[in-house]
């Protein structure tokens, strides 16, 4: 090896020191260049699918890109890189407003197949995607996915996880080529999630082009994974759940009694709720139905009732418990402590107590007899009662006696003692009746001691303290014929048998028998007899043949209780023996007096006061029993009067007897009977025909009924007129083409004869059969027809069968068959046909008898111009030898319609007579001539316009002219259109020729249908070339040097006012007499020359000369009018345009291929002509308001550009740029991606070899 010496090892370490600087400052800024060229440059992105459901990237698959560039086509090609992407750089200008390209993708290597697309790339739409099956080119979907609902596997609690369903829709329909999703429609799909916790989700949805969803969030709260616990802080309590919510009763000796214990657990689950508890005796469980709520889980915070079987109470061991939520946690086996509970010492007995108190009820009979009926034992007094009771271990707490239905008797309560026995007494008595009816004092005893435990006795005896009583006395036998009778009271002929009905109390033994005797009428008694009753209490007792006399009886119960009489003797004697006959009771009657019968014969009373009717009652054989009357349907007022056999006093002829305050007067008795009576009855019916029914019943219940009819009617006939047509009242329906009366009397007691009709015609008295028949209850109705012209009274009033009278019913009404004839006064308007120009009247005649002006239907309308217009109202009517008239002035212009139909008072209507329509105009046509002026000057377009104006106007009533007194018989052609109720004529515009300047006169002479007629004429004049101007021929020219002006005018008439204005850039001031000359020359024509110096026109900018004169004929002149083509108007401009280089410098080396440079070129009033060279050949450029864009080309020499400015008023300028060399380095030329070059490359290099220059510099002066 050849080994370098230590000053070569240094030259070599200083030249390539120089070449690792150079290099690294070259990375250096390139990589600056490519980040920043990358960081501003944006993209145009095409992902390339084989399939993309599956995302099968196209890998190397050749891509042409084609645009166009300041008139430069471009074009692209590239690969796909290894996820099937391609991107090309685009320039950020183009984005702004969009840019049109082309794209190739291949699909083999001869590129004799491709598929193109034009797309336009926009700023913020560059992510295209194409998908080879479809064949498709679209833009990226950057629309995200939305998540419609969640759904939850379970809503109940569990302790499991549970499943969340999601749905999401995706809508990527951003082109019309590609849609996801069946049918076009957008994609949807389903996701599961499984949730172990409760609290609140957050969900979100990503699509497969990585848009994320908006939130969804689903907050779950029904999984239960937590353990039941104790309420902390909270007792268990033992308590006895029978004793009304009582703690279980402790005894002074420490001993818990109860028949049955039970505890309460306070239990807290946050989750599904305790569904089971389950008890524990010394480790092992115990089953109870009551420990479960499955059905019902107990929510959070809950007090659970268990109650303790018999084999877990002792005095020792231990009580535990388990706890189970209605998903299935369960708790730790918990004992029952003294620490979480309220057993408050170990000794402590729990003690169940299962054995009742004993009971015991009994009576005191020692001063009560005894005696036996069906079965049963009877007392004959009330007797006391004891209760007794014993309980030696938890005592006795309360005694409660009930008798029937459980009335409460007594009770008593020992609830702050311990007590062993007791003893209470109560009597029968003490039982109400209403509990003892049947005779059985019920006793029904309950006791409870401090354990809760019930014992239950009763006890029954029968009490009797009640006397029977003899009821009542019923004869039984045969009818036979009658005897004599004595002084006794009724004798029968064969034996007689009597009933004697015993009874006895509420709460009784019963009846046990019956003793009697009698005492004939010479007051022997007999023997008494003692029998047997039967199942009634009652007992039969036949009389011995030829027996006259009393029979008295008394009976005992079971129990030894007798009846006692009010004599305080044991016997109650009958009240008489009755003779049995078979003579009936006697009824007669008398009724007032009247005049009047019904239509069925019957007595008729007309007046209102009751009906008074005397009624004669007889019996002498038995006598009468009782009277009863009352009237047939009316029988809730029924009225009876009873007589009685043993009355206090004995009855008298002329007694007094009153009954329901009816007084009856006896005219006869027979010892105790009552053999006639005699009353008066007040009858106040309430209907029409009334029925009295008296029933008389003898002592041997023998009738005798009578039926007093009679009729009251204190009502009179009511009377009706009525018509088939009847019409509302009113002044007007009295009349009727034909009429059928129908007559109508409501009364009860109608007869024909009592009809009293009148019946007029015109004042005519006439007779007309009636008819009557009845149509219901009371109501007659007869019929009459009117079919004859003529007017017709009525007058109706009926009489019933009582003579009272009805109202009189008055009526009046005429029949009209004839209608009415309607005439109208035609009118005539000879050859204006239905035109008038002056008021008519119209006369309209009715032919009518029964005329009614209101009934006249004259139905009109007035129109004036499309206006309604209100139509006249006619006179008064009055009657003249034909009929009846009226009339109608129409005196307003317009048109008029008339229909006339008249109806008379019966409703006949006539004919409808109408008129043909017809128009009033009075007024002359309006002539309006438009366009023109009288006595004006005219210097413009000239277009006459004629209108003529009215309702009845007729064009061929119209004529008009246009005519020019220095012509002959000049006329000008017209148009004429009409519209409405107006003509318009339109004359065509007077030609601008001098030959047509003159006077014109337009005369119109207009008549209407009507025949009014108007002319009017009008004067004006044409002056279009009045004023004449000769000019300088300067309008509207660019100058560089100021000069002077002449402007020559001529007019027919002298000028009165003259006036100079001069504008100078838009600014206006009107020129003093002094700053210009006026030479006024001779001729037929008046000439005036105006000399503007040229001092006015100093100044840069635009002038224009305004010349404003007015003539003797008033008409003002203008040379700035566009008739006049006399415009002066030019430009003064005196500077050269600007030229200046934006981004070129002379003696300048570009490295480029090519370069873009800008030129500022403005001038201040007209720009005419721009040259730019470039080696002296011209050079195309671009021109944007100011700013003028060429291209300078890449060339080995030196190039010099020359610019050329010329404005419209001929100043030049001209600006040259030399020694431009524009050309790329051949060796450390780096681009990007889309081929431009890296400035900052360059300057690295630059900065690089200048840091190395000065330090080689610095060392080697060193």
């Amino acid at each position: 090896m050849k080994r370098v010496s230590k000053k070569g090892e240094n030259v070599m370490r200083k030249r390539y020191g120089w070449l690792v600087i150079l290099v690294m400052g070259m990375v250096v800024c390139g990589a600056t260049s490519f980040l920043k060229a990358h960081e501003e440059t944006p993209c145009f992105t095409i992902q390339l699918w084989k399939n993309y459901e599956t995302k099968d990237p196209i890998v190397k698959q050749k891509v042409t890109l084609q645009y166009e560039e300041e008139e430069t086509l471009q074009t692209f090609t590239q690969l796909s890189d290894e996820d099937g992407k391609v991107v090309f750089p685009i320039h950020d200008a183009a984005m702004e407003k969009g840019m049109e390209v082309l794209v190739f993708i291949h699909h083999d290597e001869q590129e004799e197949t491709m598929n193109r697309f034009s797309i336009c790339l926009q700023k913020d739409k560059l992510d295209y995607v194409y998908h080879k099956e479809k064949n498709v080119l679209q833009l990226k979907d950057k629309q995200a996915p939305i998540i419609t609902k969640a759904t939850l596997s379970t809503y109940q609690f569990s302790k499991d996880p549970i499943l969340i369903s999601l749905t999401a829709i995706d809508d990527s329909n951003t082109s019309q080529e590609l849609t996801y999703g069946e049918k076009g429609g957008p994609f949807q799909k389903e996701a599961v999630f499984t949730i172990v916790n409760n609290g609140r989700y957050v969900f979100y949805a990503k699509d497969e082009q990585g848009n994320l969803s908006a939130p969804y969030e689903v907050k779950v709260q029904n999984i239960d994974t937590t353990i039941p616990t104790l309420i902390s802080g909270e007792k268990i309590t033992l308590y006895d759940p029978h004793g009304d919510g009582r703690r279980p009763h402790t005894t002074l000796f420490q001993t818990c009694f109860a028949k049955e214990f039970a505890i309460r657990i306070p239990i807290m689950d946050e989750g599904s709720g305790i569904a089971k508890v389950t008890l524990f005796s010394d480790g092992l469980p115990i089953e109870n139905d009551c420990l479960s709520f499955a059905q019902h889980p107990q929510k959070e915070d809950a007090v659970f009732v268990v109650r303790l079987p018999e084999e877990m109470v002792k005095a020792q061991g231990t009580i535990s418990f388990s706890l189970e939520d209605a998903v299935g946690n369960c708790s730790d086996v918990i004992p029952i402590t003294r620490e979480n509970s309220n057993i408050k010492a170990a000794h402590n007995d729990i003690l169940l107590e299962k054995q009742a108190m004993q009971l015991h009820i009994s009576a005191d009979l020692t001063t009560a007899h005894q005696y036996a009926n069906k079965d049963v034992i009877w007392l004959d007094q009330h007797v006391p009662i004891t209760i007794q009771g014993t309980d030696t271990l938890s005592g006795i707490y309360e005694v409660r006696i009930y008798t029937k239905q459980h009335h409460l008797l007594k009770k008593q309560q020992w609830d702050d003692e311990r007590k062993e026995e007791f003893h209470m007494k109560v009597s029968t008595s003490d039982i109400p009746l209403q509990y003892r009816k049947d005779g059985a004092c019920f006793f029904y005893v309950e006791g409870s001691d401090h354990a809760g435990n019930i014992s239950k006795t009763s006890y029954t005896c029968y009490v009797d303290d009640q006397r029977p009583t003899i009821a009542f006395f019923r004869l039984q036998g045969q009818t036979h014929k009658p005897v004599a009778k004595t002084q006794l009271e009724l004798f029968y002929e064969e034996p007689l048998s009597v009933y004697v009905q015993a009874q006895d109390g509420e709460a009784s033994s019963g009846i046990a028998f019956i003793q009697w005797y009698t005492i004939d009428a010479m007051g022997v008694k007999s023997d008494i007899h003692k029998e047997l009753t039967d199942d009634h209490g009652g007992l039969s007792i036949p009389l011995d043949d030829g027996f006259s006399g009393w029979l008295y009886a008394m009976t005992q119960d079971y129990c030894h209780h007798s009846s006692k009489a009010s004599n305080h003797q044991a016997y109650v004697h009958s009240q008489g023996i009755v003779i049995r006959h078979q003579l009936n009771p006697h009824l007669s009657y008398q009724l007032p007096h009247t005049p009047y019968q019904d239509i069925e014969g019957l007595p008729l009373y007309t007046k209102s006061a009751p009906i008074t009717i005397h009624l004669r009652m007889q019996d002498k054989d038995s006598g009468i029993q009782k009277v009863s009357w009352r009237l047939l349907g009316d029988e809730e007022n029924t009225h009876q009067l009873l007589c009685d056999l043993q009355p206090k006093q004995a009855y008298q002829v002329d007694q007094k007897l009153k009954q329901d305050e009816q007084s009856f007067h006896i005219t006869g008795v027979n010892h105790n009977l009552i053999t006639s009576l005699e009353t008066d009855i007040a009858v106040t019916s309430k209907g029409n025909h009334s029925t009295l029914e008296v029933v008389l019943v003898d002592w041997h219940n023998r009738t005798d009924t009578v039926h007093i009819s009679f009729c009251k009617d204190t009502m009179a006939p009511n009377v009706n007129l009525l018509f088939e047509d009847q019409k509302e009242e009113g002044a007007d329906n009295g009349y009727f083409t034909k009429r059928t009366a129908i007559l109508q009397i409501q009364e009860q007691n109608f007869i024909e004869k009592g009809v009293d009709l009148n019946i007029q015609k015109d004042h005519k008295q006439i007779q007309m059969d009636l008819h009557w028949q009845k149509v219901s209850k009371d109501i007659y109705e007869a019929r009459l027809s009117f079919q004859k012209d003529g007017t017709y009274a009525l007058a109706l009033q009926a009489y019933d069968a009582g003579k009272l009278a009805s109202k009189k019913q008055h009526t009046i009404f005429t029949i009209d068959t004839k209608p009415p004839i309607v005439t109208i006064d035609r009118l005539d308007s000879g050859n204006t046909k239905g035109f008038f120009h002056q008021p008519q009247r119209i006369t309209i005649q009715v032919d009518e008898t029964h005329f009614d002006a209101t009934r006249m239907k004259i139905d009109g309308v007035a129109k004036q111009h499309d206006r309604l217009l209100q139509f006249p109202k006619p006179t008064p009517w009055k009657k003249g030898k034909d009929g009846y008239f009226t009339h109608l002035d129409f005196v307003v212009d317009g048109t008029y319609e008339l229909q006339v139909q008249a109806e008379d008072k019966a409703g006949q209507k006539s004919e409808s007579i109408s008129i043909l329509p017809f128009t009033i105009d009075t007024q002359k046509p309006q002539i309006e001539i438009m366009g023109v002026t009288a006595n004006t000057a005219y210097q413009g377009m000239v277009k006459p316009v004629i209108i003529c104006r009215d309702a009845a106007i007729d064009r061929h009533l119209v004529s008009v002219s246009l005519t020019c007194a220095n012509q002959t018989k000049t006329k000008l052609a017209y148009q004429v259109k009409e519209r409405g109720k107006q003509l318009r004529y339109q004359f065509s515009s007077i030609p601008f020729q001098r030959t047509f300047d003159g006077i014109y006169t337009v005369s119109v002479k207009a008549k209407d249908r009507a025949g009014n007629q108007s002319e009017k004429t009008l004067t004006f004049s044409v002056n279009r070339f009045g004023s004449v101007y000769e000019l300088p021929k300067v309008s509207n020219a660019y100058y560089r040097h100021p000069f002077a002006i002449e402007i020559t005018e001529s007019n027919v008439t002298r000028l009165l006012e003259q006036q100079v204005f001069l504008s100078v850039n838009g600014s206006v001031q009107k020129l003093k007499k002094e700053e210009y000359t006026v030479v006024k020359n001779k001729g037929n024509w008046y000439q005036y020359t105006y000399h503007l110096p040229k001092k006015l026109f100093q100044k840069n900018g635009r002038y224009q000369v305004y010349l404003l004169s007015k003539d003797a004929a008033g008409n003002a002149n203008d040379n700035t009018a566009y008739t006049k083509h006399a415009i002066v108007k030019f430009m003064m401009d005196q500077n050269a345009p600007q030229i200046d280089f934006m981004n070129l410098n002379a003696h300048t080396r570009y490295d480029a291929n090519k370069r873009k440079v800008q030129v500022f070129i403005r001038d201040n009033m007209q720009l005419k002509k721009v040259t730019i060279l470039v080696n002296g050949k011209a050079l195309a450029y671009e021109k944007k308001e100011d700013m003028y864009t060429f291209m300078l080309y890449q060339s080995s020499l030196p190039q010099q550009v020359n610019v050329y400015a010329e404005d419209a008023a001929g100043n030049i300028q001209t600006i040259s740029c030399e020694d431009i060399t524009i050309l790329p380095h051949p060796s450390y030329t780096l681009q990007t991606p889309n081929g431009q070059p890296y400035g900052y490359v360059f300057v690295g290099i630059i900065l690089v070899g200048s840091v190395a220059y000065i330090y080689k510099r610095r060392k080697h002066a060193r």
